[in-house]
């Protein structure tokens, strides 16, 4: 996953069919535990076209802020730029692969 940043927001997120923002904090416990279900997400769907990218909080506090973002972890999915969903806390691989699913076949 690419750290993201307002640029690469801008560039990627706003013009690529689906994207998925992993929001975290350094100090979160329940974060470090979705990152490694988050990078296998990104390996099951790598030959989608899908943009996976990591927001640390406290390092762009006001991308965070723009996004709307209220409390980590969350995990944001994008179609050009418009938020479809947004998980908020702790849930499991196959939750975030069959969001993923069905956004990409809803948006084909």
């Amino acid at each position: 996953m690419e750290n993201l940043n307002p640029a690469m927001f801008e560039e990627y997120v706003l013009t690529t069919s689906a994207s998925v923002i992993f929001c975290s904090r350094k100090g979160c416990h329940v974060c470090q535990g979705i990152h490694p279900l988050l990078d296998e997400l990104e390996q099951e769907f790598q030959q989608s076209n899908v943009g996976f990218y990591h927001l640390d909080v406290e390092e762009q506090p006001l991308l965070f802020q723009t996004l709307h973002g209220k409390g980590v972890p969350q995990v944001l999915y994008y179609h050009y730029g418009e938020i479809l969903e947004r998980f908020v806390g702790e849930h499991s691989l196959d939750e975030y692969a069959y969001r993923l699913s069905q956004i990409l076949e809803e948006k084909k």
